[in-house]
């Protein structure tokens, strides 16, 4: 599996180098660091494993300063489960994926620019994947 992501981050970077020309779309390659997290149940919790995120979103300008934007992330974890007194119930490893769609604003637009300034929202689906299942 990480063998076939870093292909595909590969993949998904030479086409944002080839496709960042004036236009109107833009593809674009997304990575992050997400730190465990305790989720709380009635009787139970599970620790959320931190580690990589990433993905990608294809842009469509609809002016210079306004797009929208279809955008997916992804990151694998292990997620134990524990009792009441801390003793470990069960132990699973899966992901997580988001499929976004949103519109962004862009300040101060320019297509020669090396950062831009935005600002945007989305709404979309968050699939959990676990043990073959989803």
């Amino acid at each position: 599996m990480k063998k076939f992501s870093l292909v595909f981050i590969f993949i998904i970077a030479c086409t944002t180098i080839s496709m960042a020309q004036k236009g109107n779309f833009s593809l674009n390659v997304t990575g992050g660091y997400t730190f465990k997290d305790r989720v709380k149940f009635d009787a139970a919790y599970a620790d959320v494993s931190d580690g990589f995120q990433y993905g990608g979103s294809l842009e469509y300008f609809t002016s210079a300063k306004q797009s929208i934007e279809l955008s997916y992330q992804r990151i694998d974890v292990d997620f134990p489960l524990y009792g009441a007194a801390g003793n470990q119930k069960a132990s699973g490893s899966g992901s997580v994926n988001y499929i976004l769609l949103g519109s962004n604003g862009y300040f101060g637009k320019t297509y020669d620019a090396k950062m831009q300034p935005f600002f945007g929202g989305g709404v979309g689906v968050g699939i959990l994947n676990g043990g073959g299942e989803s």
